[in-house]
Order: structure tokens, then sequence, then C-alpha cells
């Protein structure tokens, strides 16, 4: 859950990324403990499905947001964040590589548990 150990710049909710090598930059640092891991330590990426439903579309991060804004005039809000890359996109963002980021567990189905090791040598 963000906002526990990288931050909440599109408010609160699970992060994702269609990037694997955004998702290589998180597993560095065991999460737990705060240590960092040595770069052949294995490493553990979740591959998921999930469902964005209304996605809010933004471009700049709001570190004030906690849930998305309002989709409909009722006061519902967006079912997700969908934050763009500036690499994905040809932007200037908030963010490289573009982030997801969902607010409810039910919204997620994980599909396969990903363990892997850099070679030694590997940036």
């Amino acid at each position: 859950m963000s906002g526990t150990s990288a931050g909440t710049l599109f408010g609160y909710g699970t992060y994702l990324t269609p990037n694997f090598s955004k998702a290589d930059h998180y597993t560095d640092t065991d999460r737990r403990n705060g240590v960092r891991l040595g770069k052949t330590a294995k490493r553990t990426v979740i591959i998921t499905r999930a469902a964005l439903g209304a996605p809010h579309v933004m471009s700049e991060g709001d570190t004030m947001m906690r849930i998305p804004p309002p989709y409909t005039a009722d006061g519902y809000p967006y079912d997700s964040v969908f934050a763009m890359g500036s690499v994905d996109f040809d932007i200037i963002g908030a963010v490289d590589y573009s982030e997801i980021v969902i607010g409810e567990k039910y919204q997620l189905l994980p599909s396969f548990l990903v363990e892997y090791r850099h070679l030694d040598g590997c940036l």
C-alpha cells in the first residue's frame, strides 16, 4: 500500500506499472527492514490484472490528493488514477514511466509471481 515507504505522488492505493523495469526499481530494498539488497539477490515482482474502471488521467503529481477526484455530479470518485509517463507519452510528466494507482483490493487479480536475479555485471 502506498504511503508506507515509497510515497503518495498520485494518492493512496496500490501502485502498478506496465513497465517491468520500473517495477524492478522497487525491488532494490527489502521493504520490511529497509536494507538494500545485493545486486544478485533474489527479487520478486507480482504480475496482476487490474480493473481500472474510469481512470483519472494525470501528468503531474499531487501529494495532497488521497483518493481520485469526483467523477460524477453526486461526488463519486474516479475508480483509479493513470499517471502518464514522460517516456511512454513523449510529454513532460511527473514520472518517467506510467503508473496506475488502484484504490480497492477488489480491482486487482494477482496472476503470476515472478522471482529472478540480476546477473553479475547487470546495470
